[in-house]
């Protein structure tokens, strides 16, 4: 399975390694909709992605337009993760296609993405969101700075 979802705290995570097919896809998505509409609601969203393959066109278009659909309204922050700068562009491309209602961030670093987080959560921490990765990821198909023992709090 090359996609793992998760929750800590107000937070949404999501974990991709490789290439998703289109129904892994549509299967982010839709969990991705309930994820954020659901009560509690999630204030932030972590994407992670390592090794990944960009989504196509079509794939872009579910996402802007579950985005377009108010689901991520209460969202506060997303901190994109990758270690793919094609990655990268498709996000900038998706900022194209709609105007998200948070503020978003990328980084190369999962733990400096947390510690990013965790200001628009006060409740967020760290080591809280990093175990609850390790917990459910593979530890094969972590990037390798997850792989070492979480720490501190806040950051």
């Amino acid at each position: 399975m090359p996609i793992w979802m998760g929750r800590a705290k107000d937070c949404t995570w999501s974990y991709t390694v490789g290439k998703l097919t289109t129904a892994e896809w549509g299967t982010f998505v839709a969990t991705l909709r309930d994820e954020l509409t659901r009560p509690p609601q999630a204030s932030t969203i972590l994407t992670v992605t390592h090794q990944v393959t960009p989504p196509n066109a079509d794939q872009r278009k579910l996402l802007a337009d579950l985005l377009r659909s108010g689901a991520a309204d209460k969202v506060k922050a997303h901190a994109f993760v990758t270690d793919s700068r094609i990655a990268q562009g498709v996000l900038t491309a998706l900022d194209w296609l709609v105007k998200k209602p948070y503020k978003e961030s990328v980084f190369t670093d999962a733990r400096d993405s947390v510690r990013w987080l965790a200001t628009f959560s006060p409740e967020l921490t760290v080591t809280e969101l990093v175990l609850s990765i390790v917990a459910i990821v593979p530890e094969h198909a972590l990037m390798p700075a997850l792989r070492a023992p979480a720490s501190g709090t806040h950051g």
